[in-house]
């Protein structure tokens, strides 16, 4: 059986099929702010409803590099001790995979497949 996911929900977007890319799309949702991202986590579809998607080169580009080193640049400034390091990428999302056929997808992910057609 295969799941719904954020990361299907990034494979409709722009074909992400790897964790590097998964990491900075990760880092996109979590910009977005709490309420978003924790509904995207239970509904992924619903990104579909945000009013205004990123763009590049006219395709979807929902992508922040480096979002994700921003707490351990403050911890350094308020404490003067660096974080440990922790990897946010390399890992595969837990879970179980999404299915990537065309029709798969656009039955788990119909707002999406409807606003950004592939």
């Amino acid at each position: 059986m295969f799941a719904i996911s954020p990361w299907g929900a990034a494979f409709v977007l722009t074909g992400c099929d790897n964790e590097y890319a998964f990491a900075e799309f990760r880092c996109f949702l979590i910009s977005l702010g709490k309420t978003w991202f924790e509904r995207i986590l239970v509904e992924p579809d619903y990104l579909a409803e945000l009013p205004e998607f990123p763009m590049r080169d006219n395709f979807p580009y929902p992508f922040v590099d480096e979002y994700d080193l921003v707490a351990g640049q403050l911890y350094e400034e308020r404490t003067g001790e660096e974080l440990p390091f922790v990897p946010s990428a390399g890992r595969r999302p837990e879970g179980k995979r999404f299915d990537d056929r065309k029709r798969m997808l656009i039955k788990h992910y119909p707002g999406l497949c409807q606003r950004f057609p592939f």
